[in-house]
């Protein structure tokens, strides 16, 4: 199989959460699940799950609580592989964009610009209007 990345990624071993967009629709702060990261780059990651992804967006919460940063990725590659006896998904996605989260409302706000490399998120007054 050949690789098709524009940059290369890192080891990643670690827990992070996702939640799934259904139809483009944010998913509320309490529809994340944590799952085992693979690897990282600036254009996206991968991760493992128990059972094949039914969705093909979803958001990605990076580093560590409190102080999370939220990317939308899309789902461009799944992989049935045996991990440690079990057989179990490699899913492969790209970032496409950002998101912030409103503590106010405790609602996410699109935060697309074009660079979906990883960001520092601002206080939620900055939100667009």
């Amino acid at each position: 199989m050949q690789d098709s990345r524009s940059t290369s990624r890192q080891t990643f071993g670690v827990e992070q959460q996702i939640a799934r967009l259904t139809r483009g629709t944010l998913p509320t702060p309490d529809a994340f699940q944590s799952v085992r990261c693979v690897d990282i780059s600036p254009d996206g990651f991968a991760f493992y799950q128990a059972t094949r992804p039914d969705f093909d967006e979803l958001v990605v919460a990076l580093g560590l609580a409190p102080d999370w940063a939220y990317l939308t990725a899309r789902v461009v590659h799944t992989e049935l592989i045996e991990l440690c006896g079990h057989l179990a998904f490699r899913v492969g996605c790209r970032f496409t964009g950002h998101l912030r989260l409103c503590e106010q409302t405790q609602t996410f706000v699109r935060q697309d610009h074009g660079d979906t490399t990883f960001c520092l998120l601002t206080d939620c007054a900055d939100a667009p209007t």
